[in-house]
């Protein structure tokens, strides 16, 4: 809200500076009316943005400091109705002010949108970032895959989807703690992505579980990937406050069916191939046709 009234503000401040008064007698009241009505509108300016910080700091400063700049000179303007100011007061600081005014709000301005800009970036990152591990959140993937899918089928190819489970999760938790747990998450999600190509997306899940997108893909690519993965995990040990947890996991693969459009089928499959991989015994990749 206050926003909108330092916005009004300036509007006002800008409509009346334009608009041109005739002298009906030595002093010009018609002229004072108007530079008193922008000295106090540019008074009510600087008060608003002496009290509004919610947006960038940097951008206020320069509103404030732009704003009182300008109702000093029109301060100036104003006492020149009713004095015989010296001509450099009427029109060399005045000139220099209202320029030096004026170019301080622009910067502001400036600073605003960029302010705006990285605050609108932020949110976006909140909403599709997990926030534990730095990955693709639940919902951001699903939107990815979509997208993919809809391409996979315009270009005619397919995509494999893969779905990681931490072996024995539960136990980690009950032996070392969540505060381990979710140390164990970070390092696996860094180990796994570190191995993934640009063609390839993770996404946590939820809780231990990962997902995974591989773009024009097939059986066989697919299961590489899910293999090197596998590999990959049990070769890295997660540090833990100076001693070593080794950790597995279980992976369910699937590929896209020719013409299929319906991601949460193919998730459903993958889902069902970690259950056979989970059932084999752990530490090793099932597919799903």
């Amino acid at each position: 809200m206050k926003e909108i009234f330092v916005i009004l503000a300036m509007a006002m401040y800008v409509a009346l500076s334009m608009v041109t008064f005739p002298s009906v007698s030595q002093i010009d009241y018609f002229a004072l009316i108007s530079e008193a009505s922008m000295a106090v509108i540019l008074a009510i300016l600087v008060f608003c943005i002496r009290n509004t910080r919610d947006t960038s700091k940097t951008a206020y400063n320069f509103f404030e400091i732009g704003a009182f700049v300008l109702l000093l000179a029109t301060t100036t303007d104003t006492m020149d109705e009713l004095l015989v100011l010296p001509f450099w007061v009427t029109s060399l600081f005045n000139s220099l002010a209202f320029i030096l005014g004026f170019l301080f709000i622009l910067l502001g301005v400036r600073h605003w949108i960029e302010s705006d800009k990285a605050i609108k970036q932020h949110l976006y990152n909140l909403s599709t970032t997990d926030e534990l591990t730095g990955l693709l959140n639940r919902r951001a993937f699903l939107e990815k895959a979509e997208l993919e899918l809809e391409r996979a089928l315009r270009y005619q190819r397919r995509i494999a989807l893969l779905i990681l489970d931490i072996d024995h999760f539960k136990q980690i938790n009950d032996r070392h703690g969540h505060t381990v747990g979710d140390e164990v998450l970070r390092q696996l999600s860094a180990t796994v992505q570190s191995m993934l190509r640009k063609t390839e997306y993770v996404a946590r899940w939820g809780g231990e579980e990962f997902v995974m997108l591989i773009a024009e893909s097939t059986q066989e690519t697919a299961m590489v990937v899910a293999e090197r993965l596998l590999k990959g995990v049990a070769s890295t040990q997660v540090e833990l406050d100076g001693h070593a947890l080794n950790v597995t996991v279980s992976l369910g693969v699937t590929l896209q069916h020719p013409g299929e459009t319906d991601v949460q089928a193919i998730i459903d499959r993958a889902d069902k191939a970690l259950y056979q991989a989970k059932e084999s015994g752990r530490n090793c990749a099932r597919f799903h046709p």
